[in-house]
C-alpha cells in the first residue's frame, strides 16, 4: 500500500473500521500538573466519492474500561484532496488524576464503504502553560 512515511500504511475499509490504539496509564504521564495531549495522523482518501468520515479520537477510560472522556477531530471538518496525504490532528487537555488508575488512548475511526490509508498515528504529550 501507498505509506507516507516508512514502508507501509494501515489500509482501512468498511470491514476494518478502527486503527490499532495507541494508549497508556494516566499515572505514567510525565510531571504532576494537568497536561495537554496532542493527537495526530496522516490521512489519504483516494476517492473523491466518499461519503464517510474519518474520525480521530482521543479517549479516556476508566479502571473498568468505561469512557469517560472523548474528544475527536473529522475529515469532514478540514479541507482536503482526494488522493493527497493530509494531517488530522487536535489538542486536548488532559486531568491526570481523573479517573483515578484511567488509561489514555488515540485511534482512528473509519465510518467509511470505501478504503482510505493512515499512516504515521501518535500521540504526544506537552505540559500545561504556567497560570
Amino acid at each position: 500500500a501507498e505509506s507516507y512515511s516508512g514502508k507501509q500504511s494501515i489500509l482501512m475499509t468498511s470491514e476494518y473500521i478502527y486503527s490499532p490504539t495507541v494508549e497508556d496509564k494516566l499515572t505514567n504521564l510525565p510531571g504532576s500538573n494537568d497536561i495537554s495531549l496532542r493527537a495526530s495522523a496522516r490521512i489519504l482518501i483516494p476517492s473523491s466519492e466518499e461519503k464517510g468520515e474519518v474520525i480521530l479520537v482521543i479517549g479516556i477510560d476508566d479502571q473498568q474500561g468505561n469512557v469517560s472522556k472523548y474528544n475527536v477531530a473529522k475529515s469532514t471538518e478540514i479541507h482536503y484532496k482526494p488522493g493527497d496525504w493530509f494531517e488530522l490532528s487536535f489538542i486536548d487537555a488532559i486531568n491526570r488524576n481523573a479517573p483515578v488508575n484511567g488509561t489514555y488512548k488515540a485511534y482512528v475511526w473509519y465510518t467509511g464503504k470505501d478504503k482510505i490509508y493512515i499512516d504515521d498515528l501518535k500521540l504526544e504529550w506537552m505540559p500545561m502553560g504556567f497560570e
